[in-house]
């Protein structure tokens, strides 16, 4: 009995976490290591076990261990309440002597520390930090069983608990270990990590450190002294001196607060010997965990170093990148005049994986660029469409030469000295200056169906009989189809959009003088794609709030775990089938072009995250919402009524002068504009309409590689270069592995991961910005400031409170921001709060329902944030270049839609 009970942390038997739990194979790992661990003993899960049996708890304990919504959020703290107050009893005798026993062979003259080690703790995706309780200065023998039991209930904190429902953890796989050790008398104390949590960079330490024991700075409650250490040299290179306002010492109650003099306040806690030491000790640790970044609790007593514990750092960033230049390719032509963020741009906002540059950027896109530009006059012989500058995609703004045969011939033509047949690429050009209607019938009649033909002829083969050259046949036929759909469907139509609402905006600009009239203002609302989605999703919503069990279970659940949860529902089978249906039309939605990220049917935690917030938003109707925009239309459309009366005079292109009706032209051209409207979210729709067919066949190509060992994960095909993907798979059809690919997958992961973190330029270069240059018109006839190709920013405003971009959708709004800079940030959208963001794609529009208005860094007045906003009657800014580096969430902000200026109210937001 005893032998299960008791580990001792000196051991020479192997240990593990299911037995003592992450503190306690740590520490026992440590000493074993022969580093200066406090002695001590290990109470092993075995032992909470037998208490709880012999009390019949865990029945108990896991009915209470349910989530409740208190003012609709997810809470714990009943159960908690209720499940601590179990644990009553008195420890079984044959525990009880067990510990008793370990307890007497420590030197407790100072005192021991009883601290909790569960068995889902100090893990390198879960640590758990602050989750469970410690006690200090424990003496005595009924003190330290009284401390061993509060340490098992404190495996159902509040926190504990939550942190447990939200990471999927079964509340009935944890059990709780007691770690118990002689007291290391702490003058100085803290924390050190082996590399530096914020920024990722390995090649430094960072210390926190405070007189007495580390509790004050583990727990938060002093401002520590913070030391960034070079890590190669062992020295400081900063040193900021903290508050240090109060220190926790030993007394005779266990512990105590004891207020630090101001001069002690002053001082360093460490001295420069100290600092050196304790850096040299945390490498030694590191390398005794392989290199594994760690969070290590140390003290001083004396000059005697101590090493109380060692965990893996949680969520660490990858190193960050700090060398990165923006500058255009050497090579780049001088027709080039510039790299800009925008057009296909827009929809690939990360890194780009090698696989998806090689396959789609730099050869299918590129081919459907050169046979796009092949059918007008421009020298194409040397054309790149695209370059990527630290990972990131940005589009080549400037035309190519044209082709001399054509200035000949558009000269001889010129001179009447022409009477040769009309060159082919004239022809061509001609072919494609259709009427709008013919050109939208072409998209929704060859363009669409071509590409969902190439779609189904693959999503039909067999996964597991095709050849590998078959695979890979299919990757590069659906990167071309998307690639071809691009340029021949979706920029086609999008010209359309984008012509009738520019001539739009120009007569309103042209004739409305002060009257305020934007586009946005009669275009609101229009019938699309996205708000197609919406009233499904609208449909599921109300079926769940229909059935209280159902609306209960969605909103405590996760959204990570919700659909699954709602599988095993036999009460949520029609719900289910809804979500379903859902994801089989809106699922090859993503929130990057580049194929390597999954579809939101294969990760439908962003469908979900919305799901759940629309459930529990009983404000939310957008039946009302589209009330309101048909009365906002109506009274614009009643104002323009007035407005435009009589007549105008209008120079066309020839500079031939007309007079014009301006209610007839109004008219005509409003009716142009809602006509051809919706085809802009229409024709997005399709864009990547082939990558959950083109992922399944990419995996599978994955999943051989790894059954060989040339890779960790299938996953990891997407960050091999084409020629790489070749080689493997040519050793792999040979029954041989590339072990050396794995790691290639592994870095271009990383390097990608860091490259996340830079924040690239929207345009290469960078005009600078002079008091002097005036507004003109850029590409697609957006207003622009600073150089023509900024077609996407507005301006770069280099100060203040205000800050320019494109009106987007009309209206002002002023409330608390939320800054979410990806999809990984979704769960932090805050209802009825203002979207602020780099730029949105079409795996975004789940958080359109939750915000009041939209703010970005990059667009412009027909990018995929601006129709949406639009759609769900929110004001929006795009385009103001740097918004998201200037505020964070919680701050308070005013959206002017209508005039296209963002405005910082004030508020610090909620990370100051």
């Amino acid at each position: 009995m005893s032998q299960r009970a008791i580990a001792p942390l000196d051991t020479a038997s192997p240990l593990d976490l299911e037995t003592v739990g992450g503190k306690g194979l740590s520490l026992a790992g440590m000493t074993a290591a022969g580093f200066n661990v406090p002695p001590g003993f290990c109470l092993t899960t075995d032992a909470y076990r037998q208490y709880v049996a012999a009390g019949g708890l865990q029945g108990k304990i896991i009915e209470l261990a349910r989530p409740e919504l208190v003012d609709g959020a997810v809470s714990f703290e009943a159960a908690s309440k209720a499940i601590q107050s179990l644990f009553t009893a008195t420890l079984p005798d044959a525990i009880s002597e067990a510990v008793l026993a370990a307890f007497a062979k420590l030197d407790v003259s100072q005192g021991v520390a009883v601290r909790s080690s569960a068995t889902a703790e100090d893990l390198p995706d879960l640590s758990f930090a602050g989750q469970q309780d410690t006690y200090l200065n424990v003496r005595g023998e009924d003190q330290l069983l009284t401390a061993v039991r509060n340490c098992w209930a404190s495996l159902w904190t509040e926190r504990a608990i939550g942190y447990r429902h939200e990471a999927g953890v079964a509340q009935d796989a944890v059990a709780m270990a007691v770690v118990v050790q002689q007291m290391a008398p702490s003058d100085v104390s803290g924390i050190l990590f082996t590399a530096n949590p914020a920024t990722g960079e390995r090649a430094e330490m960072i210390i926190n450190a405070s007189f007495g024991l580390g509790e004050a700075v583990v727990g938060g409650e002093i401002t520590p002294d913070t030391y960034i250490v070079d890590r190669a040299r062992l020295t400081v290179k900063d040193t900021i001196i903290g508050g240090k306002e109060h220190m926790i010492v030993s007394d005779v109650q266990g512990t105590a607060t004891q207020e630090v003099s101001a001069k002690e306040r002053e001082r360093s806690s460490l001295t420069e010997d100290q600092i050196k030491e304790l850096a040299a000790l945390a490498a030694r640790v590191e390398k005794h965990y392989d290199g594994l970044p760690q969070d290590i609790e140390w003290a001083f007593s004396g000059q005697t170093l101590s090493l109380l514990q060692s965990r893996p750092i949680t969520n660490l960033p990858p190193p960050p990148i700090t060398d990165a230049t923006w500058e255009v390719p050497e090579d780049m032509p001088d027709y080039k005049q510039a790299l800009v963020r925008r057009k296909l741009s827009e929809h690939i906002p990360d890194p780009i994986s090698p696989l998806f540059e090689d396959v789609y950027l730099m050869r299918a896109l590129n081919d459907a660029n050169i046979r796009f530009m092949d059918g007008l006059e421009y020298d194409i012989s040397e054309f790149v469409g695209h370059y990527t500058i630290n990972g990131y995609v940005y589009m080549a703004a400037g035309r190519p030469p044209i082709d001399k045969r054509y200035e000949a011939w558009v000269k001889a033509a010129r001179d009447k000295d022409f009477d040769g047949p009309v060159p082919p690429k004239r022809t061509e050009a001609a072919r494609r200056d259709l009427a709008y209607h013919r050109r939208a019938e072409r998209w929704e009649n060859e363009r669409v169906p071509e590409y969902l033909a190439t779609i189904d002829k693959w999503r039909k083969v067999d996964l597991a009989t095709a050849c590998n050259a078959q695979l890979l046949r299919g990757i590069d036929e659906l990167a071309a189809a998307d690639s071809t759909y691009w340029f021949e469907g979706f920029l086609e139509v999008m010209a359309i959009v984008r012509n009738t609402d520019s001539q739009f905006q120009a007569f309103l600009e042209t004739h409305g003088g002060d009257a305020g009239f934007t586009s946005g203002m009669f275009l609101t609302g229009m019938k699309s794609v996205a708000m197609e989605a919406e009233e499904q999703m609208w449909a599921i919503v109300q079926s769940i709030r229909n059935h209280d069990t159902i609306a209960q279970l969605v909103l405590v659940t996760p959204a990570a775990r919700l659909l699954p949860v709602l599988r095993q529902s036999a009460e949520a089978s029609e719900v289910v089938a809804a979500i379903d249906l859902y994801l089989k039309k809106y699922g090859h939605e993503v929130s990057t072009l580049d194929f390597c990220e999954p579809t939101s049917g294969e990760d439908p935690t962003t469908v979900m995250l919305n799901l759940k917030a629309l459930v529990g938003n009983v404000d939310y109707d957008p039946a009302e919402r589209e009330r309101d925009l048909s009365r906002k239309r109506e009274q614009a459309l009643a104002r323009a009524g007035e407005f435009f009366r009589g007549e105008a005079e209008q120079t066309d292109r020839a500079g031939n002068v007309k007079h014009i009706d301006l209610n007839d032209e109004f008219n005509r051209l409003l009716e142009d504009a809602k006509r051809y409207y919706h085809l802009r979210e229409a024709g997005l729709y399709y864009l990547a309409a082939g990558w959950p067919v083109l992922r399944s066949l990419a995996l599978e190509l994955g999943r051989r590689l790894v059954a060989v060992g040339s890779l960790e994960t299938a996953g990891h095909v997407f960050f091999l270069e084409e020629a790489q993907l070749h080689a493997a798979l040519e050793a792999q059809a040979g029954g041989r592995a590339v072990p050396e690919m794995a790691k290639t997958a592994v870095g271009a992961r990383q390097l990608r991961e860091a490259r996340k973190r830079l924040r690239p330029w929207p345009q290469i270069p960078m005009p600078e910005l002079e008091d002097s240059q005036v507004e003109g018109q850029g590409m697609g006839g957006m207003r622009i400031r600073g150089g023509w190709a900024l077609g996407s920013v507005q301006m770069i405003n280099p100060e203040g409170d205000t800050l320019e971009g494109y009106a987007c959708s009309p209206g002002q709004v002023t409330g608390p921001a939320s800054v979410i800079l990806s999809p990984a940030d979704f769960h932090e959208m805050q209802p009825n709060s203002i979207l602020v963001c780099p730029m949105t794609t079409p795996a975004w529009t789940h958080l359109f329902s939750q915000a009041t208005g939209l703010v970005t860094d990059v667009g412009g007045i027909l990018s995929h944030g601006s129709i949406v906003a639009r759609e769900y009657n929110i004001p929006a800014v795009l385009g103001t270049g740097d918004i998201t580096d200037r505020i964070r969430s919680g701050q308070q902000i005013s959206v002017d839609g209508t005039a296209g200026v963002v405005t910082i109210v004030g508020g610090d937001g909620d990370d100051n």
